[in-house]
C-alpha cells in the first residue's frame, strides 16, 4: 500500500515539474501566429535531405500572407560555407489547423508542396521543433544561434519526444 502512495506522489511531483518547464508540451497549447509566423528562424539542426546538401547557415523567414491563414515562407541557406552563394526557396503556406496553428502546408512551386507540424516550442517563441507530415524530416529552429549546451538540450528534447536524432546535422555548428 505504501508503494502505491509513493508511486502516486512521485507521479504528481513529476507532473508538477513538467508543467513548470519553459516549453509547451506536444499538442497542449495553440501557437500565436502573429508571434510565431513572423521574422527569421535559424535552422540549427535537421535530418539530411537532398535539397539541403551542402547548405549551411539555413534560415526560414515567415511573413503574414494576404489571407488570415496564409503565411509567406522564404527558406535560404549558403552553399559551400557561411560566405557562399545564397540559395533561396520561396513559397506560400496555409495554416491547416486555424486556432491551433501548428500545421503548415507550403506550396514552394507547382511540383513541391510540403506539410510541416510544430511538435514543441518555447513559450517565449525562442525555439521550436518541427517535423514533416511523413515523419521522415526533423528540424530544430531557434531565433538566435544557440550555445552548444542549448543545442544539445534541444536535441535531447526532440529525442525525449520520441524522434530519432542520430542522423541530425547542424548547419550552424555541432551540438558537441
Amino acid at each position: 500500500m505504501h508503494y502505491r502512495q509513493g508511486f502516486f506522489a512521485l507521479m504528481t511531483c513529476m507532473a508538477t515539474l513538467a508543467s513548470s518547464n519553459s516549453a509547451v508540451a506536444q499538442g497542449v497549447k495553440p501557437i500565436d501566429p502573429s508571434r510565431f509566423y513572423k521574422g527569421v528562424w535559424l535552422e540549427v539542426a535537421r535530418r539530411p535531405m537532398w535539397i539541403t546538401d551542402g547548405c549551411v547557415v539555413g534560415t526560414t523567414q515567415y511573413t503574414r500572407g494576404a489571407q488570415p491563414n496564409e503565411v509567406r515562407v522564404r527558406d535560404a541557406c549558403r552553399k559551400a560555407g557561411p560566405s557562399g552563394a545564397e540559395t533561396v526557396l520561396e513559397g506560400v503556406a496555409e495554416i491547416l489547423d486555424p486556432g491551433v496553428n501548428r500545421k503548415l502546408e507550403v506550396q514552394y512551386n507547382p511540383l513541391l508542396r510540403v506539410r510541416y507540424d510544430i511538435v514543441d516550442y518555447a513559450k517565449d517563441y525562442s525555439w521550436f521543433i518541427g517535423i514533416s507530415s511523413t515523419l521522415d524530416n526533423l528540424f530544430i529552429y531557434t531565433r538566435r544561434p544557440p550555445t552548444k549546451d542549448r543545442l544539445r538540450a534541444l536535441v535531447n528534447r526532440a529525442r525525449g519526444l520520441g524522434y530519432d536524432t542520430s542522423t541530425l546535422e547542424f548547419p550552424w555548428g555541432p551540438a558537441n
